[in-house]
């Protein structure tokens, strides 16, 4: 067979009512199209489950301090990382449900609507630190400030305690626990592409 009409070979026809020319993808490219795709979803399910992880058993080991209106969530230093990867809101959400399932106050608001708002959280920062090229004090600053809000909240509709008694010290746990994070991320960057 010659090149030009082997059936694998990248093809181009006219269209005669237009004048274009009209590409043909060939079942090379499709496979590599579909090969990368899948790649792509795998890497992402990988990331996912592994922040997942990772995010339950730092709320599992720092139980103690991980609920209640004092609370410092050790786990909240791994969101940063939304900077970079867009998925992990997901694996913010269910790794906060698992999380929250050994909660004292373990409920609707720990199991609804707490993996909600970090998807919701968890997208605003990604949107927020694409705008400055992927930043994670950005990232940190956004989802630190969604979380800490919705943890007040819900504090406040569970047990009645005035939201400004709940939101200074909630933010600032949420902010510094972000703030290192995001310092983490970016010494672990410079030595490591961990999203690619």
């Amino acid at each position: 067979m010659s090149g030009s009409s082997h059936p694998l070979r990248h093809r181009t026809e006219i269209n005669p009512g237009v004048g274009r020319k009209k590409t043909v993808a060939t079942i090379t490219e499709k496979l590599e199209r579909y090969e990368l795709k899948r790649t792509l979803t795998v890497k992402a399910l990988s990331q996912v489950a592994v922040f997942a992880a990772l995010y339950t058993v730092l709320v599992w080991l720092f139980q103690p301090i991980s609920f209640a209106a004092l609370q410092f969530r050790v786990a909240e230093g791994l969101k940063p990382s939304i900077a970079k990867v867009r998925t992990l809101a997901v694996a913010f959400a269910i790794g906060n449900f698992l999380g929250n399932l050994v909660s004292p106050f373990a409920g609707i608001y720990e199991l609804a609507f707490m993996p909600t708002m970090n998807i919701v959280g968890g997208l605003l920062a990604y949107y927020a630190a694409k705008i400055f090229k992927g930043n994670y004090f950005v990232a940190a600053l956004v989802y630190g400030t969604t979380i800490g809000l919705s943890v007040s909240w819900m504090l406040h509709a569970l047990f009645n305690i005035p939201l400004l008694d709940l939101i200074p010290f909630l933010l600032a746990s949420e902010l510094i626990a972000m703030t290192l994070g995001a310092v983490a991320f970016l010494f672990l960057e410079k030595r490591w592409k961990w999203y690619q």
